[in-house]
């Protein structure tokens, strides 16, 4: 499940990224945790998910990608806390909506925690740098009201509309693979 994910990030992330879609690392992350639920429930143990998760680490330095340190402290973070949630509570429906939740306000902050851990910024410049981001795709909406928080909450619906999607299509393949 690790390689497909590593795949999947690899080749349609460098598409969705030349073609700038947006929310392009929310639907890469939708089928990241739809592989790592699939993975929990034929592999219950811990840990599972945090080795597939170093695969697709190791599948990004094959990825030439100028965001790479952005992109293996995101999947790090993701796996790391989709690791313990998902052991902690075996509803899937209250874990997916938990680990989407987070998710999604990583993914909007991954960014600004890049300029600053490896751009070598300070809070302030790096604050600027990501309202700009931010600010390219809202206007573009016509959003003018706190862009960072419609953003916020864009990312954070977004997620938790695809992890439930994903959480339910893992459901029943399981159901269907098991019988």
């Amino acid at each position: 499940m690790g390689g497909i994910w590593g795949v999947s990030e690899m080749f349609l992330g460098s598409i969705l990224h030349l073609l700038k879609i947006p929310f392009r690392g929310v639907i890469l992350t939708a089928i990241g945790f739809f592989l790592m639920l699939s993975l929990k429930k034929m592999v219950p143990r811990f840990g599972s998910i945090m080795l597939a998760g170093i695969i697709v680490i190791c599948f990004k330095f094959i990825s030439p990608n100028p965001y790479l340190s952005n992109i293996i402290m995101a999947i790090l973070l993701e796996i790391i806390f989709w690791e313990v949630i998902l052991h902690l509570i075996k509803n899937i429906f209250l874990s997916s909506i938990i680990c989407a939740i987070y998710t999604g306000i990583l993914c909007t902050f991954t960014s600004l925690l890049g300029y600053m851990v490896f751009g070598g910024m300070n809070i302030s410049n790096a604050y600027s740098a990501y309202m700009k981001q931010v600010l390219l795709f809202t206007d573009k909406l016509g959003l003018s009201f706190n862009p960072l928080l419609i953003y916020l909450i864009l990312n954070v619906t977004l997620t938790i509309v695809l992890f439930m999607t994903v959480s339910l299509q893992s459901k029943l393949l399981l159901k269907r693979f098991h019988g």
